[in-house]
């Protein structure tokens, strides 16, 4: 069920690889970061056809100091932090700036770059866990991180389930998310269908089910404005619509593409017991020319829509060549940047208190 192997990235972290095979389903996770190297479903009636629906590094060594955060858990404060400063409490917090005077993804206090051990395994998951020291935590006392990877089937489904669990003993900010970069291609089906990875992208049929989106500025960073998508085309998926109009409209823009937060629309049908949330509706991103799709589902309140506009070039371990906008993140989360604003949900979490939420993706071949 499960192999470790062990990998020494730098002298600093000696990783680990945890694989896992359940339900005709593979996944591969790496220590250093918690990042998910592989997905591996099934794509025809038979099983010995699959496809690996995450980019990965070819060089392991790639993983460390890695701009893409490629396949990372990201937190606690994911995306874009004004001036790389909040304050919680009364009292200011500061972080490295790393992309101009802002923050992006927690910078010196990320996630991504944490070792994180194997706590428990099961016939179907993986249950990871990182303890801090006071010196990785933005607020200091003990402070806890687990994270468990599922895979889960129905009829003609595949599923993970990523349950996230951060308990901290005083007061501190806290959301999580995934990094990892889909796709629902390999080289044989863009053959298949003579098509470039950049083609299959930009004709990608997305359906989010989102009223509001939150813009930007020149800087990238959330604005605090919450616009309805029918004020802006470019944003609107609730009926469908492919890349391909938006990225070329987008292109010249600072984001180069989509690099957008959506707010994401509850389903009151569909309640997670586990977490203690209402699920979203799903956003749905479908390959036409295979009839595969790829939903999301989440218990957090917004998602990043990024199509990969700054990912350099490069290989997976299996020699595909992938560059920018080859693949797409959905980094489900809260609004960006929402520590800089009043009116914005809070991402405090108070001493004693447990954060659970819970992102379901699941893959289907109609």
């Amino acid at each position: 069920m499960v192999n470790g192997s062990e990998i020494y990235l730098d002298n600093k972290h000696k990783a680990e690889i945890y694989r896992l095979k359940a339900h005709g389903q593979s996944l591969a996770i790496l220590s250093y970061g918690a990042r998910l190297l592989e997905w591996l479903v099934p794509c025809e009636k038979n099983e010995a056809k699959t496809l690996n629906l995450v980019l990965n590094h070819a060089n392991l060594q790639n993983y460390i100091a890695d701009p893409a955060y490629m396949g990372a858990v990201v937190g606690p404060i994911p995306n874009r932090l004004k001036n790389a400063e909040y304050y919680l409490s009364g009292q200011k917090y500061s972080l490295k700036a790393n992309e101009g005077a802002n923050c992006l993804h927690s910078s010196n206090f990320a996630f991504s770059e944490l070792d994180f051990a194997l706590r428990e395994i099961g016939e179907d998951f993986l249950l990871l866990e990182h303890v801090f020291i006071p010196e990785e935590t933005l607020t200091g006392g003990n402070q806890c991180l687990q994270i468990k990877f599922i895979l889960q089937t129905c009829e003609t489904k595949c599923r993970l389930r990523i349950e996230y669990n951060f308990s901290s003993t005083v007061d501190t900010l806290c959301n999580i998310t995934n990094h990892s970069y889909f796709k629902l291609w390999n080289k044989e089906l863009l053959d298949q269908h003579n098509l470039s990875a950049e083609a299959a992208l930009a004709n990608l049929q997305v359906t989010l089910p989102s009223e509001f989106y939150t813009p930007t500025d020149e800087n990238l960073l959330v604005t605090g404005e919450v616009k309805p998508v029918s004020e802006a085309p470019l944003f609107d998926f609730r009926k469908g619509q492919t890349l391909e109009a938006g990225l070329a409209a987008l292109y010249s823009t600072k984001a180069s593409g989509y690099d957008h937060n959506f707010i994401l629309e509850r389903d009151y049908q569909h309640y997670d017991a586990k977490s203690g949330h209402y699920f979203a509706k799903p956003a749905v991103f479908k390959f036409v020319p295979a009839n595969f799709e790829l939903s999301f589902c989440s218990t957090e309140a917004a998602a990043q829509f990024y199509t990969a506009n700054y990912l350099a070039c490069d290989k997976t371990n299996t020699g595909e060549e992938y560059a920018k906008q080859t693949a797409f993140c959905f980094e489900c989360q809260a609004i960006p940047n929402s520590p800089s604003f009043s009116h914005l949900p809070a991402l405090k979490l108070r001493a004693g208190d447990q954060y659970n939420t819970v992102t379901e993706i699941t893959f289907r071949a109609n």
